[in-house]
């Protein structure tokens, strides 16, 4: 099988060596943009030039997130969304956005942890 090294950020000290085609890489900060670099190797010294190269960014922290998310059915066409409040926010009071099927244009704001989502389709 083909063995890879994993660089994040051009680092090889820290590079992580698989034969799969998929890594978790774990312990990265939080609102960071980092680049991944994976390179074929013959013997984890020698890498592959240049390689394939991806950009990503990491969520922000769990702190600013909330949690514990649950849903009630009201009726045939709404349910009631509850959550535990985030830890931490950069605005007082807390501003939570609920989207309904990733649609940003009907998103909805509340700075309660309850919100109820109405004019849903019935049994979807």
């Amino acid at each position: 099988p083909t063995l890879y090294l994993v660089l994040t950020n051009s680092d090889k000290q820290n590079a992580q060596e698989t034969q799969h085609t998929t890594i978790d890489i774990q312990n990265l900060s939080p609102s960071t943009e980092y680049i991944f670099t994976v390179h074929a190797t013959p013997d984890g010294d020698f890498l592959y030039m240049p390689g394939a190269e991806v950009k990503s960014s990491t969520l922000v922290k769990d702190t600013y997130n909330p949690s514990q998310v649950t849903a009630e059915l009201l009726s045939p066409t709404s349910i009631r969304l509850r959550w535990t409040a985030a830890v931490e926010s950069n605005r007082e009071p807390t501003l939570y956005l609920v989207l309904t099927n990733s649609d940003k244009q009907n998103a909805q704001e509340t700075q309660h942890t309850t919100i109820d989502i109405q004019n849903l389709s019935p049994s979807t």
